[in-house]
């Protein structure tokens, strides 16, 4: 059956069913044209806005037309829709000023001084090593000779020779070694062939022309919620117009073809004239190389001191001078970094300014201010994202799809929160070291523009993709194979919509939790009498009536408890730092007024803090405990209920299942008397953390430091096992990938070993971070059992609270 082909060029031609994703040329204009595919449906559900909107859309309504929900458009329509949708070939040029090239000339020269500057002080100092070593030889002997001779004085003597060139020699080796590093390994990614991908290759092919830029030799996709057009082989590449463009699946899934088209008219229009793109690379070039080499550390600084602090400090102080020489290397580093960020920034924002005024002219001035806004929303969604992948993984499982889960997150924000996009876009403000201007100032280059733009199609990017599921399934593949490597097992990846719909479950159980306490509880605050909970109903009705009477105290003084709830968090806070500051007080170590959120530089500032969050907390405690106690027994009067025969079948009805209640019960019991053991845990880590910071610098000067660090690492040694060892007999109570794991091998894989600190503070934060999370999930099914009962009982079901911002967990 005969293809239909439109051109451009307004000729009208069919092409056979064998030309299928393959390119022709149009006998008319002699352009190349890409013949669709044959009667194919897409079977994804989208939907297709046929016009743009008068008013530039929000980003939520971006989102809604990214994702669709409408009808699909037939696979071969797309092409032909595509290169309909283009009322131009070319944009009108952006033409720079004389004067603006005239900088950018300035800029690159003095970026390319820069590096030659920093070579120029390598020489300069191996030329004074030089001369100390052939000047200087008189010290060999200054303690020879005399009648006080001694052999001292002549090892003082050899040392004074010696560690100029030690101390000089391992400064040139530290500035040498920054010109020979080499780049952080690329995120995984992987190369599209033309043939793979046709309609993607075309639309690039299509922008390239229109905004004047050189077509890309290959297109690679990966799971960044970006996209980018760079020399393929950097430095390599300079010379020619081999260009690489990088496509993140993440922003075609949350982007519609309009938006989509612009961000690349975008990257291309850095591209659009070939100084303009060599330029920007030597400067992005220049700039990351700074950025790298001052910040990285490797296993030469590691060396250096590991030596500098093992020797003896009669020998060893030759080693802290060349520490110091390093030290103001890097210092002269920073500064020449400074210096290029503060030139360089200036003029790379121009170039952001340029390259926006492509976008406008591709998509519309219009559009551009909801793909600034699409574009952080995406970026919020993505960090919700890996936050469920941490709780997938949790579980021993991982997703198959980011692109996807990227997108249900996009699609969970609050309005709150798109809201707040939009006012942080309104209120930015570019900073003097800003390679990119605020999206404010953005937005408003663009608005000046009043371009209508020569592609306006509102229909999914996705749809560029033959199969955009598959596509999505290999980059977070990739994505897996990148950060897990050899730990990665693929039969732990499940279908998103799978784990999507074991995290709404999850979710389900927490706005029970919340309901139950009318907020977010502070989850470690013990609760009174857990064991209560555990003990069986001899008279039914009686327990009933305690459990309607405890409700209707517990929502008397809800008012009470949300009063002063936050305030009680606060003076947690306060003792954690305060116990913090006392421990870098106890070895002798500086703590400055504004290193806290309030001075607690001195031991009586310490003390006085202390006291008062601790008559805060009693005195607030003593406010909240009506509610605590009365909402205890609310819980346990429930959960005893559910377990009598009277009450099974509603039980069952909601999914509890077998002896899940009285398991849950005695895991909330345990964890209730875990509390104090944990939170213990979670204040020596934070100390630990803040020890550690100091061991660099102050390890060989406090004799006291090594120690207290040593001992806090040895206690926290024994909670971590105290606590392994209070739940390995309890069953993990969730669907976990291990079915036979235990609550405690869910906290604590393994013991950490003894004299291994880095081990020891990762179990620590593992069991902290674990902990909460099981907490509020135990809790939360209980409450929803809470819920079973009431209802039962006749009790109207409570509404769901106002968000706040409580501490789930200490």
């Amino acid at each position: 059956m005969p293809i239909p082909v439109s051109c451009d060029c307004g000729k009208k031609l069919n092409a056979p069913d064998s030309m299928a994703g393959k390119r022709a040329k149009c006998p008319g204009c002699q352009q190349p044209l890409l013949i669709p595919e044959a009667l194919e449906v897409i079977d994804e559900g989208l939907e297709v806005v046929a016009s743009p909107p008068a008013v530039p859309p929000r980003a939520s309504q971006s989102a809604s037309k990214a994702s669709g929900g409408g009808a699909p458009p037939r696979r071969e329509d797309v092409p032909a829709r595509i290169g309909s949708a283009f009322t131009a070939a070319k944009i009108e040029p952006v033409r720079q000023s004389l004067g603006y090239r005239l900088s950018a000339l300035v800029v690159a020269f003095l970026m390319v001084l820069l590096p030659l500057i920093y070579l120029a002080m390598i020489v300069a100092v191996a030329g004074l090593v030089w001369w100390h070593t052939t000047s200087n030889t008189w010290l060999l002997g200054a303690g020879v000779g005399g009648t006080r001779n001694s052999g001292k004085a002549v090892i003082f003597s050899l040392l004074l020779y010696i560690t100029p060139m030690v101390a000089g020699g391992i400064m040139i080796l530290f500035m040498l070694k920054p010109l020979f590093a080499r780049a952080a390994p690329k995120p995984g990614w992987r190369s599209l062939k033309d043939g793979e991908e046709p309609v993607l290759f075309d639309f690039v092919e299509r922008i390239c022309a229109a905004v004047g830029s050189p077509k890309p030799r290959r297109i690679d996709i990966d799971n960044e919620v970006n996209a980018s057009a760079s020399f393929r082989s950097g430095w390599l590449s300079f010379f020619g117009n081999d260009l690489v463009l990088t496509v993140g699946m993440p922003l075609a899934a949350g982007l519609t073809m309009r938006q989509f088209g612009g961000v690349l008219a975008h990257e291309f229009g850095h591209f659009s004239q070939g100084a303009g793109m060599r330029l920007t690379f030597v400067i992005r070039s220049v700039n990351f190389w700074f950025q790298r080499v001052v910040h990285e550390r490797d296993e030469w600084d590691e060396w250096l001191l590991a030596w500098s602090s093992s020797l003896d400090i009669r020998i060893g102080w030759v080693l802290y001078v060349a520490r110091a020489c390093v030290w103001l290397s890097r210092g002269v580093l920073w500064l020449l970094m400074m210096v290029g960020h503060f030139f360089s920034g200036m003029l790379m924002r121009q170039m952001e300014f340029d390259a926006d005024r492509h976008e406008a002219r591709f998509a519309g001035s219009d559009t551009f201010a909801s793909t600034a806004r699409q574009l952080r929303l995406l970026g919020i969604a993505n960090g919700g994202a890996m936050s469920d992948l941490a709780g997938f993984y949790r579980e021993g499982r991982l997703c198959d799809d980011m692109p996807t889960l990227i997108m249900h997150n996009a699609g969970q924000l609050p309005a709150t929160v798109k809201e707040g996009i939009d006012k942080e876009i309104e209120e930015s403000r570019t900073g003097f070291f800003d390679t990119h201007p605020a999206d404010s100032a953005r937005i408003a280059n663009a608005e000046r523009e009043e371009a209508e733009g020569i592609f306006r199609l509102e229909w999914p990017a996705k749809l560029l993709f033959r199969d955009f599921s598959a596509r999505a399934r290999e980059v977070t593949l990739d994505f897996y194979r990148q950060v897990l490597g050899d730990n990665l097992n693929e039969s732990d990846i499940h279908p998103v919509s799978e784990l999507m719909d074991r995290q709404k479950a999850e979710q389900e159980s927490i706005k029970a939790l919340k309901r139950f306490h009318q907020s977010m509880p502070l989850l470690y605050r013990q609760l009174p009498k857990p064991r209560e909970i555990s003990r069986p109903v001899t008279d039914a009705a009686a327990v009933a009536d305690r459990l309607g009477k405890a409700r209707a105290l517990a929502l008397r003084h809800v008012p009470a408890y949300s009063a002063v709830r936050e305030t009680f968090d606060q003076s947690d806070d306060i003792l954690i730092e305060a116990g913090i500051a006392g421990v870098l007080l106890d070895v002798g170590l500086p703590v400055g007024k504004g290193d806290f959120k309030r001075n607690l530089s001195t031991r009586k500032a310490v003390t006085e803090e202390q006291s008062k969050a601790t008559a805060d907390r009693e005195n607030l405690a003593a406010q909240m405990s009506p509610f605590e106690t009365a909402n205890a027994a609310r819980l346990y009067s429930a959960v005893r209920l559910a377990q009598t025969p009277e009450y099974a079948s509603d039980v069952a009805s909601a999914g509890f299942k077998g002896d899940e209640i009285s398991r849950l019960a005695g895991l909330l019991v345990e964890i209730s008397e875990a509390l104090p053991n944990l939170l213990s845990l979670r204040d020596d880590k934070l100390a630990l953390e803040r020890l550690a910071s100091f061991l660099e610098n102050h390890a060989n000067s406090n004799d006291k430091l090594v120690p207290r660090f040593k001992e806090i690492m040895e206690v926290m040694r024994g909670k971590i096992s105290a606590i392994h060892e209070a739940f390995k007999a309890h069953p993990y109570p969730f669907d976990h990938a291990n079915k036979n794991l235990s609550v405690g091998e869910y906290l604590v894989k393994e013991l950490p070993a003894e004299d291994e600190a880095g081990e020891i503070h990762s179990a620590a934060e593992k069991i902290v971070d674990y902990f909460a999370n099981l907490h509020a999930r135990v809790l939360g099914r209980l409450c929803q059992v809470v819920e079973v009962v009431e209802t039962r009982l006749g009790h109207k079901p409570l509404p769901d609270p106002a968000e706040d911002s409580g501490k789930q967990a200490g």
